[in-house]
Formats: structure tokens, sequence, C-alpha cells
């Protein structure tokens, strides 16, 4: 039972993460994180997908082996959510409480990207490393 529980619950982080690589609102990393989590403990075949997957393999990797986010990958994130945040929050809405929610969702990005680790091209994973991780 608590194997079929985890396999939805990283199933449904992944669906949240692949989402969230397409809204600003939502992060992508952490729940796809989740997912290789909740499939590590409860289905091998599903966890390989995922640390092999184009979509979010080499991340995934990275950040488990310590290396972090690229930096563009950092920018990328932060100017895409900038500029449909400012979208909404200049010409889709007049309410102050939301603007200030918006703002707050935005800060709150920018924290979390600039305290998570920035991945340097000196720290390619081996592929001896990536096996590793992915058993």
């Amino acid at each position: 039972m608590t194997k079929a529980i985890l396999i939805f619950l990283g199933t449904v982080s992944l669906a949240i993460g692949i989402v969230g690589a397409f809204l600003p609102v939502l992060p992508t990393t952490p729940f796809v994180l989740l997912a290789a989590i909740c499939y590590i403990r409860s289905s091998e075949r599903m966890y390989k997908w995922v640390m092999n997957s184009r979509f979010a393999g080499k991340h995934v990797q990275n950040i488990l082996a310590g290396y972090g986010i690229p930096l563009s990958v950092k920018i990328l994130s932060v100017s895409i959510s900038f500029c449909m945040i400012g979208y909404v929050c200049v010409f889709r809405t007049e309410s102050f409480i939301i603007r200030l929610l918006l703002g707050l969702l935005f800060a709150v990005q920018v924290f979390f990207m600039i305290r998570i680790k920035t991945f340097k091209k000196s720290h390619q994973i081996r592929e001896s490393e990536r096996l590793n991780l992915e058993t």
C-alpha cells in the first residue's frame, strides 16, 4: 500500500513540476526532486526514468550530487518570472493586494535561487557518479 501511495505522490509531484516549468508561480526543481525521492522508495523503474529524462535528469543529478543549478537556468527562471509577474501586475490587475502578493512571491523565488548553489562547468558529473545516483 505504501508503494502505491509513494508512486501516486511522485507522479503528482512530477506533474506539478512539469507544469511549473511553464508557469512562473510554481517551482519546478523541488517538485521533481520530491518525485525522485518518492520513486526511489517505491519504484526503481520510475526513479531511473526521472533520473535519465531529458526534461530533468541532469539537473536533478547535479543537485543531488551537491553541484547546484547552472547560472543560466537561474537567470532564465528569474527573468521569465519577472516578465510574467510584471505583466500581470501592470496590465491585468489593479488590485494592490494581488500586486503585493505577486511581488512577495517573486521575492521568495529570487531568495531561494540565490541560496541554491550555482553549478560550475568544472563540476561535470563523471559517469561513475551518475551511475551511483541511478542506483
